[in-house]
């Protein structure tokens, strides 16, 4: 069974990348049209991981100096999805990604970046550095057409496949739909120093679905704290979103979570790849600024109204699987590469 190593953002308690994570795994688990992976994560935690997601080996991925020594004959180095390639706080994440990732990616085979995220990149440095890091890729996949052309801004003519975000495959985990659905779940975050107030009273039912553990917890009523049991946690939360009637988020996973569960979703926008995901899955958004308990409650009222039809759901339905083709598409890519 060929081995695959994969560095992203896990083992940092963030149910983004955790789901990117899951969907990847899911993915290359299958094998209708090629080979199984054996799969080994490079996660800050790496006991936690592995009980997060069954199946995976997880080791340290501090130590650089070390792991091309620990990745020695893999076959396949995945650069996980999610906004890895970024210099908005700084440039020390582009240096560490680029410094993993040439070292883990001599290491193997063949590398490929599976719908990666790309931008800001506001620095020559990091530019120079991201161009330089995807020109060792054997296949490059981009979640977004932005991404494709800043990738291609800083490398010159490549071959760039896009696809969908890797979460959007979570969604074969809510195939059956309930008769009703109830509540509505939201999922914040502060920005800027600026934090946002959910108009709990105005919206019955509501619950708040917390990302990033633990800077995101509220402490409400029927708070979903998805990592206080052991194992893999995404089955109990597809289950909890496909139940809710929408979501409201800052959050981009949270939204890409609720598309793939076929619900309806309101984005709050603090960064452009909120736009452009609401605009992809025809969403409403509004600014983080303009994001009042008043403003949410309003929209929210004005979407539960538009979005109950028969018709809305057969078109939320056919987005879902939509997405879930697209996030196949690097899984069909390296199925290539193994002459399947």
């Amino acid at each position: 069974m060929p081995k695959a190593a994969i560095l992203g953002y896990y083992g940092f308690r963030n149910l983004g990348d955790e789901a990117v994570l899951a969907g990847i795994h899911g993915m290359l688990s299958l094998d209708a049209n090629g080979p199984r992976h054996d799969l080994i994560v490079l996660s800050a935690d790496p006991e936690w991981t592995q009980k997060r997601h069954p199946g995976v080996t997880a080791i340290s991925r501090y130590g650089l100096r070390s792991l091309r020594a620990q990745l020695k004959g893999i076959d396949t180095f995945i650069l996980g999805g999610g906004s890895l390639l970024q210099d908005a706080t700084s440039l020390r994440s582009i240096f560490w990604y680029f410094l993993a990732g040439m070292l883990a990616g001599s290491a193997a085979r063949q590398t490929i970046w599976w719908g990666q995220g790309i931008g800001p990149l506001r620095h020559p440095v990091a530019r120079k550095l991201t161009g330089i890091l995807v020109r060792q890729a054997t296949i490059v996949t981009v979640r977004d057409e932005a991404s494709k052309a800043l990738l291609t801004a800083c490398a010159g003519p490549l071959t760039i496949d896009v696809c969908a975000d890797p979460a959007f495959y979570l969604g074969h985990l809510c195939n059956e739909q309930p008769r009703d659905q109830t509540g509505i779940f939201y999922s914040l975050r502060s920005w800027k120093g600026k934090s946002l107030q959910f108009p709990i009273g105005d919206l019955s039912g509501a619950w708040h679905l917390p990302m990033h553990l633990p800077d995101d917890i509220q402490g409400t009523p029927g708070e979903f704290n998805w990592d206080a049991s052991s194992g893999n946690p995404f089955p109990a939360v597809m289950r909890a979103i496909v139940g809710s009637q929408l979501a409201v988020s800052v959050r981009l996973h949270t939204l890409i979570l609720a598309a793939a569960a076929a619900r309806p979703c309101l984005a709050i926008s603090y960064d452009p790849k909120v736009d452009a995901l609401a605009s992809q899955l025809g969403a409403p958004c509004m600014s983080f600024d303009s994001a009042t308990p008043d403003r949410i409650a309003s929209d929210v009222a004005a979407l539960l109204a538009s979005t109950d039809s028969p018709e809305s759901q057969a078109m939320r339905r056919e987005l879902a699987s939509k997405m879930a083709r697209l996030a196949m598409l690097p899984r069909q890519r390296l199925d290539g590469l193994y002459g399947r």
